[in-house]
């Protein structure tokens, strides 16, 4: 696609714009890669993309864009300073070693540089219904401290976890309380039978365990148990974020199409896509690329976003 700040004149233009959208990628990595080092990020991001209307697509899951990134930064020449160092075993000579080494990476062309914001969680209050209380995590995030009790017989408390193996951000934890229940009951109804069974319950040695526990857990006084704690985050505001977790808020693929992690879907061109990369690259702080393993980002910056097609 071609937008107000593509550069049609580019070497590159020519020979890309011919290309089908699944091929494009392949112009820049791999042994293509050291083309990266002749465009900015905007143009490499702006040569690999189509779009609709109001939306721009690459063909490209949301990892493989931030490598895609990563890739591009990796291509571009530093700007080395180099400090002489006088020879100790031969008069008169010198060595040249590095003293300092700094990146200036090229975002995008003049026209296209502008500042962004992160996309921040930056809500006022928690959405839950009378959710007050609230708690900063050693991140520096602000959460909901809102708890729920409820009175359970402690003995008898069980825990279902919904979500298994997922982030502990993510997964939910329910407790309630396992009330005993016979393991088996003999069959009350002997209509089909042909003479009924002879069972004494007095015998059962299933049945009288049954009882016991049954025994205990109503002789057994209830208690208050934190049964669930929201910990919702309300604002990561300033918070330094991972380039995985800015692509991904920013991304419009659930209001698009099912995300099959092969696309990336979004409501500005490569060029804007580019100045949150820079904006991300400008944090105080770590430069992360992906979000730690088993993380998984929900925000969305555009939740009611609704693609036009140019169809």
């Amino acid at each position: 696609m071609t937008t107000s700040c593509t550069d049609t004149k580019h070497p590159y233009y020519g020979e890309v714009s011919e290309l089908p959208l699944e091929d494009t990628l392949g112009f820049f990595i791999g042994d293509n890669s050291f083309r990266m080092r002749f465009v900015s990020l905007g143009e490499a991001l702006d040569f690999t993309s189509a779009g609709g209307m109001n939306y721009v697509l690459w063909n490209m899951g949301k990892k493989e864009l931030v490598s895609f990134v990563k890739n591009w930064m990796d291509e571009q020449k530093p700007r080395i300073e180099y400090k002489e160092i006088p020879s100790s075993e031969i008069s008169g000579v010198s060595k040249l070693v590095e003293r300092k080494r700094e990146h200036s990476y090229l975002w995008n062309k003049f026209n296209c540089d502008e500042d962004v914001e992160l996309p921040y969680i930056d809500e006022k209050r928690c959405s839950g219904e009378k959710h007050v209380e609230t708690i900063r995590d050693r991140a520096g995030r602000l959460r909901c401290a809102h708890i729920n009790k409820r009175m359970l017989r402690p003995s008898f408390i069980e825990v279902h976890v919904t979500q298994p193996g997922v982030s502990s951000d993510l997964g939910r934890r329910d407790y309630y309380e396992a009330e005993p229940l016979p393991s088996s009951i003999p069959d009350a109804d002997f209509e089909d039978e042909e003479e009924p069974l002879d069972i004494s319950l007095d015998e059962d040695p299933d049945y009288q365990a049954y009882l016991k526990e049954k025994e205990a857990y109503d002789s057994e006084e209830p208690t208050e148990v934190v049964v669930d704690s929201c910990y919702a985050i309300i604002s990561d505001k300033g918070v330094n974020l991972s380039l995985e977790s800015v692509l991904t808020r920013l991304c419009i693929d659930n209001s698009f199409m099912v995300n099959d992690n092969k696309t990336s879907v979004y409501p500005f061109t490569g060029f804007t896509l580019a100045n949150y990369v820079k904006a991300w690259h400008n944090q105080k702080g770590r430069k992360r690329f992906f979000l730690p393993r088993r993380k998984f980002e929900t925000h969305r910056a555009f939740p009611n976003f609704m693609p036009l097609s140019s169809d």
